[in-house]
């Protein structure tokens, strides 16, 4: 599909934010995995005051649903697909839009 300058712009100014909100998403989320690995030593009953019965669920239930809101955001702003495991794509890989 052809689009116009204004519609190319706009699908680079969607993309930058779906960008910025995938990197809110995953920066902390890959600290929160680096401290659950450092806190975690095998013998704790509890984490930070927190019974290591309630931590794994909990940490769970926090990895699940950043995957699940990755999934729904890292899409192409054009034609709604996922955009894959690249980091900063320059192209959509379904539809061939410029992203950047």
């Amino acid at each position: 599909m052809q689009y116009t300058e204004g519609q190319k712009a706009e699908i680079r100014a969607l993309f930058a934010i779906k960008r910025r909100r995938q990197h809110l998403i995953s920066l902390p989320l890959i600290a929160l995995i680096m401290g659950f690995a450092f806190l975690e030593n095998g013998n704790a009953r509890a984490i930070l005051g927190i019974p290591a019965s309630m931590v794994l669920p909990g940490f769970l239930s926090i990895l699940a649903g950043a995957i699940v809101v990755s999934l729904y955001n890292w899409r192409c702003p054009a034609c709604k697909r996922y955009l894959g495991k690249q980091r900063n794509p320059k192209f959509c890989s379904k539809c061939g839009v410029a992203l950047q």
